[in-house]
């Protein structure tokens, strides 16, 4: 998540993790960072930690967003924090523009997130709707929810200052903006594709997406690496609602693992979108 000086929780932000300096990156503990890609190696450790949660978000509809929280340990004391966020360019300090794709302008929940306690086994909902600005690009926007505690380690590759860890992310989860219905949405385009349900699954998927004229779909799930996986649909489809459902079966029959993946959704021989998979054991 980005701010900068201009916006209506920098201050907030600040404050909360202690950040001194821009650019600063804050995640799992506080990193200041030049460039950000420096942070792409600690990214990629971090994907394979285990979590005891898995956190999924579903759009139902222009603002109004649901977190799903799975737990399969007990998760004291912990902060839950929900934020739209926008790809645009802001004022850079020296003048010019700085382009932030996940620029943060609105915290659905306290500025440090709200008090968040979970026990093992349990599922927690949280809806918090938003107000969509006019002035905001509703198709340039996202929802992010994650799940912090305190304490954290530092382990950003720069060689100026590091500064103090003050949080550990626990599990996070993004989705981007439009996938409401086609009849809902307020800049509709030619199709839609929807979040997959029951996600988090131990067992089957259900996923859906709309089309408004004829063509040819492909619904292929991956993995974080890029592989593909399995091609839960591939043929031609009328104009309308559509359904596919991934048994969590990979293309050589065997169960895929506990863990992320994605399903990409390809429309006429362009990639549309995808949407996140969790798979618990």
């Amino acid at each position: 998540m980005q701010h900068d000086f201009g916006d209506d929780y920098w201050a907030g932000r600040a404050d909360y993790y202690e950040i001194t300096a821009m650019p600063t990156v804050a995640g799992d503990g506080v990193q200041d960072v030049w460039p950000v890609s420096w942070l792409e190696d600690d990214y990629q450790a971090h994907r394979l930690v285990d979590s005891p949660i898995a956190i999924s978000l579903e759009e139902n509809g222009p603002g109004d967003f649901t977190a799903t929280i799975v737990a399969e340990e007990d998760v004291p004391d912990a902060r839950l924090c929900l934020a739209a966020t926008l790809d645009e360019h802001v004022a850079a300090s020296g003048g010019g523009q700085s382009h932030l794709p996940y620029h943060v302008v609105h915290m659905m929940t306290a500025t440090g997130g709200d008090a968040f306690s979970i026990a093992a086994g349990e599922t927690a909902r949280v809806n918090k709707p938003f107000t969509v600005q006019q002035e905001w690009d509703y198709e340039s926007m996202g929802v992010a929810c994650w799940v912090q505690v305190a304490g954290g380690v530092s382990a950003s590759p720069c060689p100026f200052v590091d500064l103090p860890a003050t949080s550990r992310v626990l599990q996070c989860a993004f989705v981007p903006a439009g996938a409401t219905s086609i009849d809902d949405h307020p800049h509709a385009a030619s199709l839609s594709f929807l979040a997959p349900s029951p996600n988090p699954s131990r067992r089957e998927s259900r996923m859906c997406f709309s089309t408004l004229r004829a063509g040819h779909a492909r619904l292929v799930v991956y993995d974080l690496t890029g592989r593909e996986v399995a091609t839960v649909f591939e043929g031609p489809v009328s104009e309308g609602k559509h359904a596919a459902v991934w048994d969590g079966i990979d293309a050589a029959g065997e169960v895929c693992g506990a863990g992320v993946y994605f399903a990409r959704l390809v429309f006429d021989g362009r990639e549309w979108t995808h949407r996140k998979l969790v798979r618990l054991r």
